[in-house]
Formats: structure tokens, sequence, C-alpha cells
């Protein structure tokens, strides 16, 4: 996938789901959600729910780090018991898994693929580490190189501050 559909994506309001590979979209069976650090990460949390509802799909909650340190393991837990407590008043089924790796995109995507996901939900942006300069941004990354079709979720503050810096309508 290019830049111009990365932009494309980047810049709607509106869930997205790439598939950049033979692999399609037809019964979503489990669902891989990376949670990292970012207070935007959960803005997807409500979509994944409604899908996984639809489907009767199970949600993989996977809490993404590139550091073992206590502080981030303790924020992402702290993420992971609002997701868990929303998913069950939802009742969606999940499961919680916590990696750590270099590059974000890398484990997430092995982590789908070894749960055998049918997707994996994203936000368009996310943390601004020294990396993603050379890398490419995760969701970049991820769009780029998913073997499994990606949901792409902008965070509603990304697109409000684009909004009111370019005057769109």
């Amino acid at each position: 996938m290019g830049s111009n559909a990365y932009r494309i994506i980047q810049s709607t309001t509106k869930p997205v789901i790439s598939v950049y590979s033979d692999k399609y979209i037809g019964d979503v069976k489990r669902i891989v959600l990376p949670l990292d650090i970012t207070k935007e990460t959960r803005e997807k949390v409500p979509l994944v729910a409604t899908i996984a509802k639809a489907f009767g799909a199970e949600v993989h909650i996977v809490k993404v780090a590139s550091s073992d340190s206590e502080g981030i393991k303790n924020k992402l837990e702290i993420y992971a018991a609002t997701v868990r407590k929303y998913f069950d008043q939802e009742g969606v089924n999940y499961q919680t898994s916590y990696l750590i790796g270099d590059n974000i995109t890398d484990i997430t995507i092995e982590y789908a693929k070894t749960v055998d996901a049918d997707l994996i939900a994203i936000m368009t942006e996310q943390t601004t580490a020294f990396s993603n300069l050379i890398l490419g941004s995760y969701a970049y990354q991820m769009l780029n190189t998913s073997p499994i079709p990606v949901l792409s979720v902008t965070p509603k503050n990304l697109y409000m501050t684009t909004y009111r810096v370019t005057g769109g309508n």
C-alpha cells in the first residue's frame, strides 16, 4: 500500500479497513486490539466491540511496548483493565497478552499470525518515537506490512486539530 493510500486513510474521520494481501474480510473470528501508552489508543475500543459483537468474534487485547519499564507496564495494565471492563459490560469475549519488542508493528503482526487473526485494529497515528523517523509511523508500517486486514481509526483530537488548522468544513 503506498503513501497515497495512507494519506487517504489518515485524512478521513471514518474507520477504514485495508486489505493488503489476498486475505479478505469475510468471517471475523479473532480481532487483535493492540494497546500502547498513548491516550488515543482506547478510542478504537467501542468500534472493535461493535464488530466483535456483530461477528461473535473474540478480541485479543494486546498490551504492546518497546520497553519493560514498570511505569509503562502499569499504564498499559490500567488501559487494559478499562478495556476489559468495557468488554465485560458489552458481552465481548476477550483474551489479554503482553508483548515487548523493538518494533511494535512486527510483534503485533507476529502475534496476529500466531492466533490466526482476521483483523488488526489500530489508530492512524501513534507514538512519535525516534524509531518512527527511520521506519515510518506505526500505522504506516502496519498498513504496508500486515498480511492481515487492518482497521484504521483516526484519533478524534488529531482529526479535529487537522480540521481547524486546514480550515476544513
